[in-house]
């Protein structure tokens, strides 16, 4: 494995990016006939990946958005040419609570499985609680 990363924060903005290839690093688990019987099979591969994040911090309201693009390197027979996993991600955070948030996202998903399925894209809501466990060695 090899990866890079950098981030930058300020009061107004949190940037990372992070790149990273492997070499046998990965694995899909592909459905198959082994021997006329059916069997899942696993095939590992080499590959390449970027994420992108932003989040743009406006008081007690957040914006937030993020790129996913990673594909294998060399491609084994039995996995779909067009294998990727590619997607990007927007969304809104409000602050309701001292530690107590409430979120939408939404992921457009671009993404294709190794056996040739397309990805799903979904919007998701919810509420998010944020604490600090107090142990014998301080926070963790």
């Amino acid at each position: 494995y090899t990866i890079l990363g950098a981030s930058w924060s300020s009061e107004l903005f949190d940037l990372g990016a992070v790149w990273a290839t492997q070499r046998n690093g990965d694995a899909v688990h592909l459905s198959a006939l082994v021997e006329g019987a059916p069997a899942i099979v696993p095939v590992v591969f080499d590959g390449d990946g970027l994420e992108l994040y932003a989040r743009v911090n406006l008081g007690r309201f957040s914006l937030l958005g993020g790129f996913v693009d990673y594909a294998p390197d060399a491609i084994d027979d039995r996995i779909d040419t067009d294998f990727r996993v590619r997607y990007l991600i927007l969304g809104g955070e409000m602050q309701i609570r001292k530690n107590g948030y409430a979120y939408a996202e939404w992921r457009i998903d671009d993404s294709r499985g190794a056996q040739g399925n397309e990805g799903t894209s979904v919007f998701t809501i919810g509420l998010r609680y944020g604490f600090a466990v107090k142990g014998l060695h301080g926070k963790f």
